[in-house]
This record gives C-alpha cells, sequence and structure tokens, in this order.
C-alpha cells in the first residue's frame, strides 16, 4: 500500500521534534509506525520510540506499550508486563486527560481494572513491582 504523502509529511515532522526528546512527539511517532502511518508498519521501532517517551514519564508511552505486550506485537505476550505499563500510565491521569481529553483518558484508565480482573493475585503484585521500575525515571 503506498504511503499517503501527508501522513509521510507528519511523520518527518514527528521525528524531528521525537528526535530532540519531545515526549508527545515520541509517543505520536510510535503510534506511527505501529500503524504504519507515514513509515512502513515497524512494532520494533514503535516500542523503541515508546520506550523513550516512558523513560520521560509519558503516560500515553505507557499505554501504547501496554497494548504491544497484551497483543504481542513484535514481542511475546505478556500480560504482567502489559498491567505494569497501565499501572504506571494511571499514575499519569492528569497528563492522559491534557493528552487526549477526558473520555479517551477513562477508557484509557478503565483498561488496569479490566486486565487486573483477569490477573491472578501473584500476578498482580508481580505488576506492581515491575511499574514500580517505571514511575519516576
Amino acid at each position: 500500500m503506498p504511503l499517503n504523502k501527508m501522513d509521510a509529511k507528519k511523520f518527518a515532522t514527528l521525528k524531528e521534534a521525537a528526535e530532540t526528546g519531545d515526549s508527545k512527539a515520541q509517543v505520536n511517532l510510535a503510534s506511527m509506525f505501529l500503524e504504519g502511518k507515514g513509515a512502513t508498519p515497524n512494532s520494533s521501532a514503535a516500542r523503541e520510540w515508546y520506550e523513550k517517551a516512558a523513560k520521560s514519564g509519558e503516560p500515553g508511552a505507557h499505554y501504547g506499550l501496554a497494548l504491544i505486550y497484551l497483543e504481542g506485537n513484535g514481542v511475546s505476550k505478556d500480560k504482567v508486563e502489559a498491567y505494569a505499563r497501565l499501572l504506571a500510565m494511571n499514575s499519569g491521569e492528569a497528563l492522559l486527560k491534557e493528552r487526549f481529553g477526558p473520555a479517551v483518558a477513562k477508557r484509557m484508565l478503565d483498561s488496569v481494572s479490566r486486565l487486573g480482573a483477569k490477573l491472578s493475585d501473584p500476578e498482580k503484585e508481580k505488576a506492581m513491582r515491575r511499574s514500580g521500575t517505571f514511575v519516576g525515571r
């Protein structure tokens, strides 16, 4: 499928901003890599950009990583890692609302309890310990 010129231009602009450390641009660039907008789909590159943004405390990056681990998109499926990422995302509720709006943020935050209901107590404890390594970097 040929690349859309408008997406390619947006991709180039986001990549430039992401390379300067703009965490919002990093999240958006990762999403474009994942969806194949403006570039060939590349789950590995998406994960790398989400990781960079997550290190800056960007909660949307943790959400993106959670989806990658839930779906096994370029990685082994890992519900515990996904839940840990959602817990880390949960700590940035105010920023989520600012970045995505209250309705989308609520859906994102609701995913924490939905996935948590599917995990055992030991899995949840492991995820909580893991999420602590992401928050406050």
